[in-house]
């Protein structure tokens, strides 16, 4: 028989919570989008837009500006020890009064001197549903990202770009792949005339890689690496890469990653 003992003592220490961030959010043609309530919530463990600590709004050039925020720690776990070098914060979006919609998950150590958190976002629509998506300066896996690049043209002459957006419903769950073709016409603002939601492999635990290549290979293309759960093969961690071969909007064609 396995006996588990936890223990916990009274404590009341500030941490802090998120640092100051600055934003710029576009919509999808590239315009700013304005008076969009953007606010954090860095309550310790809750990781939606539940508890929103501070809110703001964007300007008429779509940046944001929220200070720091910072959160009461009631209980301190002794056995078994536990410490924790991080805080997590979540930043939300609410367009015209809707529900607030899950955009980014950033963290912080607890101790030391707090630096300035910059994302750059984008407001856009997935099966009728606004949506907001940021993405920090550096990067990495498949935390959230956004990449504009490569460039593709169709039979009547219409050019523009790619965007690829990964993105998450909340700071748990599972990542997801779009595809935008971006699409510039001849005067007037910049238009989206499709976006497609890439496969991942099934049962994916996590992305470790996403990008857009514009030139590497003979197409502009985009690289998914994702790891599987081994629980579901026979105990071996499955590893899958995937090529995918974009095409003019709603072309592209999947394939097993090249051996390097």
């Amino acid at each position: 028989m396995v006996l588990s003992v936890n223990a916990c003592i009274p404590v009341n220490i500030i941490e802090p919570a998120s640092p100051p961030l600055v934003g710029m959010l576009t919509n999808e043609d590239g315009t700013p989008a304005v008076r969009v309530s953007v606010g954090v919530n860095g309550e310790y463990g809750d990781q939606g837009c539940e508890h929103i600590s501070r809110r703001t709004f964007t300007d008429s050039a779509g940046v944001f500006r929220l200070d720091p925020t910072t959160h009461k720690v009631k209980w301190a776990v002794i056995i078994p020890p536990v410490e924790r070098f991080f805080s997590s914060y979540s930043l939300c979006a609410s367009f015209e009064d809707t529900a607030p919609v899950f955009a980014y998950h950033g963290s912080i150590p607890r101790r030391g001197q707090q630096k300035p958190d910059t994302v750059q976002c984008v407001a856009w629509t997935w099966q009728q549903r606004r949506r907001m998506t940021c993405a920090s300066q550096f990067p990495t896996g498949g935390q959230h990202r956004i990449e504009v690049g490569g460039r593709w043209q169709d039979e009547r002459s219409n050019t523009g770009n790619y965007r690829l957006i990964v993105a998450r419903n909340d700071s748990y769950g599972r990542p997801a792949v779009f595809l935008q073709w971006i699409e510039y016409p001849a005067s007037g603002p910049a238009s989206v005339p499709q976006t497609v939601n890439l496969p991942l492999i099934p049962r994916m635990i996590a992305l470790t890689e996403a990008g857009l290549l514009a030139d590497k290979y003979s197409r502009p293309s985009i690289v998914l690496r994702s790891v599987g759960d081994p629980r579901w093969n026979q105990l071996r961690q499955p590893k899958e890469c995937s090529l995918f071969e974009l095409g003019p909007p709603g072309e592209f064609r999947q394939s097993p990653c090249p051996q390097p």
